[in-house]
């Protein structure tokens, strides 16, 4: 399964060892909770942990327009 890491960068930078993802999907989830990527849907109604050493490799990077769009969706999605 392909994630987005969504940690706070103070998270990702430190040895704990949980992290927050969001899972990349093919196709459209079919909710506006879900934001597209050119790596695929990020579907923020799946906020995952993640066991650090799971992650095995870094695919790419979001674009800023793109981190906005799944920033704004991640608060909408916990009420924030």
């Amino acid at each position: 399964m392909t994630v987005v890491l969504v940690s706070d960068s103070a998270v990702i930078t430190s040895p704990y060892r949980w992290l927050h993802v969001v899972p990349l999907r093919e196709s459209d989830p079919g909710h506006v909770l879900a934001t597209y990527t050119e790596h695929g849907w990020a579907d923020t109604l799946e906020l995952h942990r993640a066991y650090r050493p799971w992650l095995a490799e870094q695919l790419g990077e979001l674009t800023a327009t793109e981190c906005e769009s799944l920033d704004a969706r991640l608060r909408a999605t916990l009420s924030l």
